[in-house]
């Protein structure tokens, strides 16, 4: 399960940051990716690529100082950022590739290999990347991925797909060990519809970390400043579909009353004609 609101402030609350550790243009926290267990399961919303990429890239990079198999499964874009920001650090991932420690794959690509009729296949899902993960391991410490799969199938709209595939990977975890980083961009949940979507996603997932409009927040206090105003923000809107349902309900009476009252009077009017030809009928019969 999620972690509580509370278990999610505080662990924001411990992720160390640097002076820099986000700017202007809110770059992502640097947490101490070693303390995450070898079984994690974590998703990151973001709204720009810049925070997506230096949280990801911090992830990947403590996993290959460690040792650690790292994979990655992004689209082409994000797999050159990673990069980019891995070489930057001083990393040779040329040679980490070369050595099995480094696998990055499509995601469009790998996601094919297990789709059935819009869904994700068990049985190849685990072939595939069950099959992945047994063979990048072999003697290393631990193995990390990045899936970017789900975030694909969520932009298509197929959210029941996404889902689907979040317990597919928490199903392979019961096989093979690995720490697992999910990502969506909050564009995706825009809408009172993507309320109980957005609760399945985070359900999921052992750890939930916020976007950088939450995550770059410096103190505790700005923090819980930041939940009472959603809080507040979701009230209010809860407020306001229940005012608008009350007033759905009413607009449905007032329709209903008319469209008996229109059915009334046409019985009338047919009452009346019928009443009418009865008369002239008479009439003529005199």
């Amino acid at each position: 399960m999620v972690k509580s609101i509370n278990d999610l402030s505080a662990m924001t609350e411990a992720m160390p940051h640097s002076p820099d550790a986000h700017v202007a243009r809110g770059l992502a926290p640097c947490p101490d990716w070693s303390a995450m267990s070898e079984s994690e399961h974590f998703v990151q919303f973001y709204e720009a690529d810049v925070f997506l990429l230096d949280s990801l890239g911090g992830f990947i990079r403590a996993g290959l100082e460690a040792g650690d198999a790292c994979i990655i499964v992004a689209t082409g874009e994000h797999r050159e950022g990673l990069e980019e920001r891995l070489r930057a650090a001083g990393l040779d991932v040329a040679a980490a590739r070369e050595g099995g420690q480094f696998v990055a794959l499509d995601a469009a690509e790998t996601l094919s290999r297990f789709m059935v009729d819009g869904a994700p296949d068990p049985v190849r899902f685990t072939e595939v990347i069950g099959g992945l993960i047994a063979r990048v391991a072999g003697e290393r410490p631990r193995v990390r991925a990045f899936g970017e799969m789900v975030a694909l199938l969520w932009a298509e709209g197929n959210q029941d797909a996404a889902i689907r595939l979040e317990e597919l990977w928490n199903d392979l975890g019961k096989t093979y060990p690995f720490s697992l980083f999910c990502a969506y961009p909050m564009h995706g949940f825009g809408g009172e519809q993507f309320a109980k979507p957005l609760a399945n996603v985070c359900t999921t997932h052992s750890r939930v970390i916020p976007a950088e409009s939450f995550a770059s927040l410096d103190s505790p206090e700005e923090r819980l400043r930041a939940i009472i105003h959603l809080q507040q923000k979701a009230n209010s809107l809860q407020a306001e579909i229940a005012e608008h349902r009350r007033t759905e309900e009413a607009l449905r009476a007032v329709k209903e009353e008319l469209e008996l009252q229109v059915e009334e009077r046409g019985l009338l009017l047919e009452r009346e004609r019928s009443a009418r030809a009865e008369a002239e009928t008479a009439s003529r019969l005199k």
